[in-house]
């Protein structure tokens, strides 16, 4: 990457991780006690209630990064001079990632509540050495569009990690991060073969 196009890259990442800021934010405040609850008492309504309170803010959260997948061109070519184009196509990939991202910060707070320090420790690590091989990968394979494609990717294939550590505190919700995942690659590719061709 050249410093202009890392430049880019930071200005695309900053809009595309604008709505897992927040998330993260609000997760604190609205996930965190719930889990605190569940590892303490652990009864169905607080399940209930939780699977609630992740449905509402995947529901809140996800579909900005959706409208930023389609639209994210025409945001940048809106907000900033013809020098930064190119943050718009890269904006459009990372906010594909970004929705991998809000289901994982949604679910793996129960690890904090729980104190499960080891688990949290593997996790993060284990995302990092995803991320960097995911880089790498669409590097060796694509340059620098590769590149940003790896680093989307890498939020959504260490989806398995995230089981693997929050599945022994029954709050693995599949019906809702993979009905989230399908409908988001549906919405998303279904509106960029629809944009392609009006």
């Amino acid at each position: 990457m050249t410093k202009a196009m890392l430049g880019l890259y930071a200005t695309a990442t900053v809009w595309s991780r604008i709505a897992v800021e927040a998330l993260l934010r609000i997760n604190a405040q609205v996930m965190f006690p719930i889990y605190a609850d569940l590892i303490n008492r652990g009864d169905a309504h607080l399940r209930r209630k939780l699977f609630k309170a992740r449905l509402a803010l995947v529901l809140v959260f996800v579909p900005p990064m959706w409208a930023l997948s389609l639209g994210g061109q025409w945001m940048i070519d809106f907000l900033y001079d013809p020098r930064y184009a190119e943050a718009g196509w890269m904006l459009q990939i990372l906010a594909m990632g970004s929705v991998g991202a809000i289901i994982s910060t949604t679910a793996s707070n129960i690890l904090l509540a729980a104190g499960d320090s080891k688990r949290h420790m593997i996790l993060q690590t284990g995302r990092g050495l995803l991320l960097i091989a995911s880089i790498a990968v669409g590097a060796y394979f694509g340059e620098v569009k590769g590149m940003i494609y790896g680093v989307a990717a890498s939020k959504v294939i260490d989806y398995p990690l995230l089981v693997w550590a929050i599945r022994r505190y029954v709050v693995w919700m599949p019906i809702l991060d993979l009905s989230t995942l399908a409908l988001s690659g549906v919405v998303i590719m279904g509106g960029h073969a629809y944009l392609t061709h009006i």
